[in-house]
């Protein structure tokens, strides 16, 4: 060890090097990628001797209650991404960041952070993505993200936010994460964002959605609005969202699935209604219209003992088709009309008769395939595949002799 007089002499780039070898306890510190991993390393108080040349500090899962100015996050000016999740945090002091101008990822996930201070992300001009999910935030600051001008990725999930200030989005937003919130409204003018392209309201309390909810969302791709407590769908709600390909309603409160919103939506390719505890039936138009769609599934639904004929017709392009785990005893044939199509039937209590044949011939197929009978006694269990005509009941044919009427 050097002797404190002549530590006192070393110039500032010795000072440096030997900054750069400490590293605490329990964490990985790489000198050559510039990163310090202290994941579960269980710091209490942010490390201030690492080296100051760092562009990644991983901190989760620690016990640091606060962040100050003088813990010397303003010692790391390289920082590109910092990880604060799970510490426990409840306070974030102004001027935390007054000097992470290079900082693009920040991480305060899993706190207990209540409330934010308007300026307190100060500094981070190049920040790009921001997660504060599971933290204890009940509403937004005017103006906290004005600071954060360059920011895509907002991930709010998990909080107690039950409204969303107007001026508290930015319009160049990408991704927002609003799901497991405490919402019950969303009007027209709360999500201006015509840059977004993905949005999650899922676990909200949304029982309706007003017409003009997604007016400003003309570049959506990726919806979510699963376990939102939506009772109805209308179509003019979702008119605006032409570019929309992934759409998630699973878990809601829908009792009939009708042409809404299918029809105004020209470009979905992925549409989920799952896991919903009162959908009892799919109207005869819920798939009239679905150019684009590859991906339909509609499992879990408990109340589901039909499906119309000819519902999935006008579906061209159809690829996977999921009826997992609902309460169906029949299927049209004209059900999986479409060559190439994998399709899911697992978990379902058929009744194999002379009706569902057709299944067993084409249950031959690799593609399909889980389908098993629940009834009638003599067939429970077996898989549907490979029943023949005379296990179904089904009629021999006989051939008609000349003269026969």
């Amino acid at each position: 060890m050097l002797p404190a007089a002549r530590l006192r002499l070393l110039p500032l780039a010795a000072l440096v090097s030997l900054a750069s070898a400490f590293c605490p306890q329990h964490c990985r510190c790489d000198d050559a990628r510039l990163e310090a991993n202290c994941s579960g390393a269980q710091l209490d108080s942010f490390p201030i001797a690492l080296n100051p040349r760092l562009k990644r500090l991983l901190l989760a899962g620690g016990g640091i209650r606060q962040l100050h100015r003088n813990m010397m996050v303003s010692s790391y000016k390289q920082l590109e991404v910092l990880d604060l999740s799970r510490n426990g945090l409840r306070d974030l002091q102004l001027g935390s960041f007054a000097h992470q101008h290079r900082l693009r990822e920040l991480r305060l996930a899993g706190n207990r952070l209540s409330q934010l201070a308007p300026r307190v992300l100060a500094g981070l001009q190049q920040l790009r993505e921001l997660d504060l999910s599971g933290n204890q935030l009940q509403s937004l600051p005017s103006g906290l993200l004005r600071t954060v001008p360059l920011l895509e990725d907002l991930n709010l999930a998990d909080n107690q936010l039950h409204l969303l200030p107007a001026d508290s989005l930015l319009p160049q937003l990408a991704v927002l994460d609003l799901s497991s919130n405490r919402l019950a409204q969303l009007d027209g003018g709360d999500l201006v964002l015509p840059e977004l392209t993905h949005l999650s309201l899922a676990g909200n309390r949304l029982a309706r959605l007003d017409s003009a909810a997604f007016a400003d969302l003309g570049s959506l791709r990726r919806l979510v609005l699963s376990d939102a407590g939506l009772a109805r769908l209308e179509g003019v709600t979702f008119a605006p969202l032409a570019q929309l390909e992934e759409l998630y309603l699973d878990g809601n409160r829908l009792r009939r699935l009708g042409g809404e919103p299918l029809r105004v939506l020209p470009r979905l390719r992925l549409l989920s209604v799952s896991g919903c505890p009162l959908l009892s039936a799919l109207e005869p138009d819920a798939f009239a219209a679905g150019p684009a769609l590859q991906e339909l599934l509609i499992e879990r639904n408990p109340r589901l003992t039909a499906v119309p004929a000819g519902a999935f017709l006008r579906l061209p392009r159809l690829r996977r088709l999921s009826l997992r785990a609902n309460a169906l005893a029949w299927l049209p044939a004209d059900a999986c009309a479409w060559p190439r199509l994998q399709a899911g039937l697992g978990d379902n209590p058929w009744l194999c008769d002379c009706a569902l044949r057709w299944l067993a011939e084409a249950a031959n197929n690799d593609s399909w395939g889980g389908a098993a009978c629940a009834h009638p006694p003599a067939l429970r269990g077996r898989p549907v595949s490979g029943l023949s005509a005379e296990e179904l009941g089904c009629a021999p044919h006989r051939t008609r002799t000349w003269g026969e009427t």
